[in-house]
């Protein structure tokens, strides 16, 4: 099973949409996320790195891929970050 996680800045109906139409594209058994940027909690441990999904139980690290739709503004350094 491949996870997708889409982010955006806020999630309005056509990301929704969006989401929901790539979901039903994949082949069965994969997984699509949609999350915003404001989401995401940074935590920092020496060299370990980790990002959680807040609301879930998910990490960023558990993503086959990460997509940004639309990461300019304030979530531009988060974007360039990940």
């Amino acid at each position: 099973m491949k996870k997708l996680l889409i982010l955006v800045g806020k999630i309005g109906p056509k990301k929704e949409f969006f989401t929901e139409y790539i979901a039903r594209n994949l082949p069965k058994g994969n997984k699509v996320v949609l999350a915003r940027f404001s989401d995401l909690t940074f935590t920092i441990e020496g060299e370990k790195i980790e990002i959680a999904i807040d609301g879930t139980d998910y990490k960023i690290q558990d993503f086959d891929l990460v997509y940004f739709r639309r990461a300019g503004g304030t979530f531009l350094s988060s974007a360039g970050t990940l």
